[in-house]
Protein backbone atom coordinates (compact mmCIF):
# COMPACT_ATOMS: atom_id res chain seq x y z
CA UNK A 1 0.00 0.00 0.00
CA UNK A 2 2.98 2.54 0.74
CA UNK A 3 4.25 2.09 -2.77
CA UNK A 4 0.86 2.82 -4.16
CA UNK A 5 0.66 5.49 -2.50
CA UNK A 6 4.14 7.46 -3.42
CA UNK A 7 3.22 6.05 -7.06
CA UNK A 8 -0.30 8.04 -6.95
CA UNK A 9 2.03 10.95 -4.77
CA UNK A 10 4.85 11.12 -7.48
CA UNK A 11 2.57 11.13 -10.73
CA UNK A 12 0.64 13.96 -9.50
CA UNK A 13 3.91 15.91 -8.39
CA UNK A 14 5.11 15.27 -12.25
CA UNK A 15 1.72 16.11 -13.30
CA UNK A 16 1.49 18.93 -11.34
CA UNK A 17 4.65 20.34 -12.56
CA UNK A 18 4.36 20.09 -16.07
CA UNK A 19 1.03 21.60 -16.10
CA UNK A 20 1.14 24.19 -13.99
CA UNK A 21 -1.18 25.37 -11.17
CA UNK A 22 -5.05 26.16 -10.87
CA UNK A 23 -8.19 25.23 -12.66
CA UNK A 24 -6.68 23.52 -15.32
CA UNK A 25 -4.07 21.23 -13.68
CA UNK A 26 -6.89 20.52 -11.08
CA UNK A 27 -9.20 19.03 -13.96
CA UNK A 28 -6.53 17.38 -15.75
CA UNK A 29 -4.96 15.81 -12.53
CA UNK A 30 -8.83 14.49 -11.37
CA UNK A 31 -9.32 12.87 -15.28
CA UNK A 32 -6.11 11.10 -15.40
CA UNK A 33 -6.71 9.75 -11.90
CA UNK A 34 -11.07 8.77 -12.40
CA UNK A 35 -9.55 7.45 -16.20
CA UNK A 36 -6.77 4.83 -14.70
CA UNK A 37 -8.07 4.02 -11.01
CA UNK A 38 -7.84 0.59 -11.07
CA UNK A 39 -5.26 0.28 -14.01
CA UNK A 40 -2.64 2.79 -12.71
CA UNK A 41 -3.49 3.30 -9.54
CA UNK A 42 -5.17 1.77 -6.62
CA UNK A 43 -8.87 2.56 -6.50
CA UNK A 44 -8.16 3.02 -2.66
CA UNK A 45 -5.32 5.78 -3.24
CA UNK A 46 -7.68 7.87 -5.77
CA UNK A 47 -10.76 7.71 -3.09
CA UNK A 48 -8.32 9.07 -0.77
CA UNK A 49 -6.97 11.46 -2.78
CA UNK A 50 -10.60 12.57 -3.83
CA UNK A 51 -11.37 12.75 -0.27
CA UNK A 52 -8.93 14.88 1.19
CA UNK A 53 -8.82 17.30 -2.16
CA UNK A 54 -12.32 17.70 -2.29
CA UNK A 55 -12.34 21.25 -5.10
CA UNK A 56 -8.95 23.09 -6.80
CA UNK A 57 -8.79 25.63 -3.91
CA UNK A 58 -7.64 23.11 -1.36
CA UNK A 59 -5.21 21.23 -3.99
CA UNK A 60 -3.99 24.92 -4.79
CA UNK A 61 -2.35 25.44 -1.79
CA UNK A 62 0.30 22.36 -2.74
CA UNK A 63 1.64 25.18 -5.45
CA UNK A 64 1.44 28.17 -3.36
CA UNK A 65 3.56 27.27 -0.27
CA UNK A 66 0.46 27.94 2.01
CA UNK A 67 0.47 23.91 2.51
CA UNK A 68 2.35 23.91 5.70
CA UNK A 69 -0.31 27.15 7.07
CA UNK A 70 -3.18 25.06 6.03
CA UNK A 71 -2.19 21.49 7.93
CA UNK A 72 -1.27 24.08 11.18
CA UNK A 73 -4.77 25.49 10.70
CA UNK A 74 -6.72 22.41 11.18
CA UNK A 75 -4.33 20.32 13.83
CA UNK A 76 -4.91 20.64 17.29
CA UNK A 77 -2.97 22.92 19.03
CA UNK A 78 -2.30 21.27 22.76
CA UNK A 79 0.34 19.90 24.31
CA UNK A 80 -0.02 15.92 23.86
CA UNK A 81 2.27 13.55 25.70
CA UNK A 82 3.23 9.83 24.39
CA UNK A 83 4.08 6.79 25.76
CA UNK A 84 7.47 5.53 24.28
CA UNK A 85 5.75 2.05 22.48
CA UNK A 86 3.53 4.75 20.87
CA UNK A 87 6.38 7.06 19.98
CA UNK A 88 8.38 3.65 18.41
CA UNK A 89 5.28 2.54 16.22
CA UNK A 90 4.90 6.11 14.57
CA UNK A 91 8.44 6.10 13.62
CA UNK A 92 8.00 2.20 12.29
CA UNK A 93 5.20 3.23 10.39
CA UNK A 94 7.07 6.32 8.50
CA UNK A 95 10.01 4.41 8.04
CA UNK A 96 7.75 1.59 6.40
CA UNK A 97 6.21 4.55 3.99
CA UNK A 98 9.81 5.53 2.95
CA UNK A 99 11.57 1.72 3.04
CA UNK A 100 8.84 0.64 0.62
CA UNK A 101 9.74 2.31 -2.49
CA UNK A 102 12.69 0.13 -2.81
CA UNK A 103 13.14 -3.21 -1.37
CA UNK A 104 17.07 -2.22 -1.77
CA UNK A 105 16.54 0.48 0.08
CA UNK A 106 14.22 -0.99 3.21
CA UNK A 107 16.52 -4.17 3.55
CA UNK A 108 19.67 -1.45 3.67
CA UNK A 109 18.00 1.07 6.12
CA UNK A 110 17.27 -2.14 8.39
CA UNK A 111 20.75 -3.88 7.74
CA UNK A 112 22.81 -0.57 8.89
CA UNK A 113 20.39 0.42 11.83
CA UNK A 114 20.29 -2.82 13.45
CA UNK A 115 24.33 -2.71 13.15
CA UNK A 116 24.27 0.87 14.84
CA UNK A 117 22.33 -0.39 17.16
CA UNK A 118 24.37 -3.38 17.98
CA UNK A 119 27.43 -0.76 18.35
CA UNK A 120 25.07 1.35 20.37
CA UNK A 121 24.95 -1.37 23.06
CA UNK A 122 28.52 -2.59 22.61
CA UNK A 123 29.96 1.12 24.12
CA UNK A 124 27.12 0.93 26.47
CA UNK A 125 23.67 2.42 26.11
CA UNK A 126 20.76 0.89 27.92
CA UNK A 127 18.18 -1.26 26.00
CA UNK A 128 15.63 1.67 25.88
CA UNK A 129 18.19 4.19 23.97
CA UNK A 130 19.07 1.57 21.71
CA UNK A 131 15.87 1.06 20.84
CA UNK A 132 15.40 4.82 20.60
CA UNK A 133 18.50 5.44 18.71
CA UNK A 134 17.57 2.38 16.29
CA UNK A 135 13.94 3.92 15.59
CA UNK A 136 15.95 7.27 14.74
CA UNK A 137 18.04 5.52 12.60
CA UNK A 138 15.34 3.42 10.63
CA UNK A 139 13.68 6.73 9.68
CA UNK A 140 16.71 8.80 9.20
Amino acid sequence: MFARIIHLADTIDIIGNNTGSGNNSWNFICQYLLKNRDGLFDSECVNAFFHAFTHSESFICLSDNSFEMKLWEIIPRQKQVFDWKTCKNVADFLAKIVDYKSSFISRHSIEAAEKAAFFAQYIGYDSINVQKKLSGWCTA
